[in-house]
């Protein structure tokens, strides 16, 4: 019988929040696969799974010298082709079309009696391979409420516009909140106010060039998180606050808010504010 390890390439060539919910199938199907040297081929910052470890990025599948299974973390794979085009139907950015997708995934390498329940497959995160030091000396004494604001810019079109007059508008109506603001954007003007306060400035770890974990962590740390189901705002959704945050998610279909029990969801981007208002009036 030939047990020798073999090499396993998972691979996705979306953007950050792709990656990071396919971070629990990942964990899984490294456990169900044993002992084996494993890849993760993406375009994004190495950092961003690095708390799974025997997994190691890389960015260019030549710097594997071999591979014995390649597999596809796309929640997309079955819907486009390679040149882009869509052959099938596409239903989400949402975790029961994602679990759909990977049911197939795991069926087509043999492993699917394995599988365990959609609930399994939220992500966890081990925060403490990551730079939380900062962020619990800043709330280790704070009282007020905490919302958190993911004003990234947004990649995959699901969203648009601008976070900033969201902003401002909350922070000076709700003075007894506190607003974590993810990004600071060149292209935006700087929000000057004393409740609002930038992710990287409770991090405060100026090394960090990719925070998406910490912002993350942060996350656990509010009640109210806002955005647009990207980046740092799908980073917010993992097994620590999907039953216990409050969710605010602005995007053009419900079907790629990965809703959860507790998300408001809304298309109506020019009436963000009164809706969020509606949200931290009865917290």
């Amino acid at each position: 019988m030939n047990n020798r390890r073999k090499t396993i390439l998972f691979y996705n060539e979306l953007h950050n929040g792709d990656i990071h919910m396919s971070r629990p199938y990942v964990v899984d199907l490294m456990s169900i696969l044993g002992d084996n040297d494993y890849y993760y081929l993406h375009k994004n910052n190495s950092r961003l799974l690095a708390d799974i470890k025997g997994l190691k990025t890389i960015s260019s599948e030549e710097e594997l010298p071999k591979c014995d299974l390649k597999i596809s973390t796309w929640i997309g794979q079955f819907s486009w082709n390679s040149n882009g085009e869509m052959i099938a139907p596409f239903y989400g950015c949402n975790f029961t079309n994602y679990y759909s997708v990977m049911t197939k995934v795991y069926q087509s390498i043999g492993v699917l009696k394995q599988m365990k329940p959609i609930d399994f497959y939220c992500p966890q995160i081990d925060y403490n391979q990551f730079k939380i030091e900062g962020i619990d000396n800043y709330f280790s004494n704070k009282k007020r409420k905490h919302v958190l604001i993911c004003n990234n810019h947004v990649n995959s079109g699901q969203a648009y516009g601008s976070m900033t007059q969201l902003i401002q508008h909350l922070s000076n109506k709700f003075s007894d909140y506190i607003f974590v603001v993810s990004n600071k954007l060149s292209d935006e003007d700087k929000i000057s106010s004393e409740n609002v306060v930038y992710a990287s400035d409770i991090i405060n770890d100026p090394t960090i060039l990719f925070d998406m974990n910490e912002v993350s962590y942060i996350a656990k740390n509010c009640d109210v998180i806002i955005g647009r189901s990207s980046g740092p705002y799908t980073f917010s959704i993992t097994k620590d606050t999907i039953s216990s945050k409050v969710f605010v998610c602005f995007c053009n279909s419900v079907q790629d808010s990965w809703p959860t029990d507790r998300t408001i969801w809304s298309n109506n981007y020019n009436n963000m504010n009164e809706i969020c208002e509606q949200v931290l009036q009865v917290l």
